[in-house]
């Protein structure tokens, strides 16, 4: 395989209950060993997740709104979702539902191809145009609501 120039760069953050006391940092979360992470299953969310408190501590779901659920109800303490999908999420429970901290990770996208194809390099000269012309603000901003670098 072989990979365009990024396009994106997200990061993983992680969600909590509005109001929760039991924490103020990331870090106090960390150390705090009885709470738990809900994230959605084979996702960087996931790995991130386990990095950050183990294995033990990471409760898997179907999908992403399936881990906000859990954080909701009670049956998780934290959320970790990159920062391209977080903010639906807080628009949905603005009440409920913020940040901690700012993101732990950095991860870069881009697009996958087939060794020596003859698309990755007009790709990458789309990719510096939009991103020299300001293309690639406009429509993260209005697409994703973060902008291409994290």
């Amino acid at each position: 395989m072989a990979f365009s120039d990024p396009y994106m760069a997200i990061g993983q953050l992680l969600l909590v209950g509005a109001g929760d006391d039991r924490f103020a940092s990331t870090e106090e979360f960390v150390a705090n060993e009885d709470l738990r992470v809900a994230v959605q299953i084979a996702t960087t969310n996931e790995e991130a997740a386990i990095g950050l408190v183990g294995e033990a501590r990471v409760d898997s779901f179907d999908t992403y709104g399936l881990a906000v659920e859990a954080l909701l109800s009670g049956d998780a303490d934290g959320v970790v979702l990159d920062n391209a999908i977080a903010p639906s999420y807080l628009a949905q429970h603005p009440d409920d539902l913020v940040i901690m901290g700012e993101a732990f990770t950095t991860e870069e996208l881009g697009f996958i191809f087939q060794q020596g194809s003859d698309l990755i390099e007009p790709v990458n000269a789309a990719i510096a145009v939009m991103r020299a012309d300001g293309t690639l603000d406009m429509l993260f901003d209005k697409w994703i609501a973060v902008s291409p670098e994290g």
